[in-house]
């Protein structure tokens, strides 16, 4: 009677190695898929209005008073009016995850103005935030600078 061995055989080795190959690429491509999805969601702006407003000081903007406006008219999810200099700036924070309004915002991006009631406005976009009115602004640049820096 012949003992069955219970050693491998070079080609059951054989296999266990391609078996592991392919264990190993499999993981690297789902992980590399999921690096790549989140890297997307990464991208989701998370600054808020009271940042913005302490950058503006701290470039050296007068930021004297602020308050809340009419946002829903312009798509976005949110509004501010703040007096910067004795001149009213407003501020729209628009939400990249809502397909109306990262369509609105990409729109702005591109145009560099809104149109309100057919009337086009000079706009600036950084993240998910709209600069609008700050063409009165004597120092306009700086504020636009200092939006743009933030």
């Amino acid at each position: 009677m012949k003992l069955l061995s219970n050693a491998p055989t070079k080609t059951s080795r054989r296999a266990c190695w391609r078996l592991a190959v392919a264990f190993c690429t499999i993981a690297l491509v789902t992980a590399t898929i999921a690096g790549c999805a989140s890297s997307k969601q990464n991208k989701i702006d998370t600054r808020t209005l009271e940042q913005l407003f302490f950058h503006f000081k701290k470039c050296g903007l007068h930021v004297q008073k602020s308050f809340p406006v009419e946002y829903r008219a312009l798509l976005a999810s949110n509004g501010i009016v703040s007096i910067i200099d004795g001149v009213h700036v407003e501020v729209y924070v628009y939400d990249q995850t809502n397909k109306v309004q990262a369509k609105k915002l990409e729109k702005i991006r591109k145009k560099g103005e809104i149109d309100i009631l057919a009337v086009p406005f000079p706009a600036v976009v950084n993240g998910h935030f709209v600069l609008m009115t700050f063409s009165r602004h004597p120092d306009k640049y700086k504020v636009v600078e200092a939006f743009k820096s933030f």
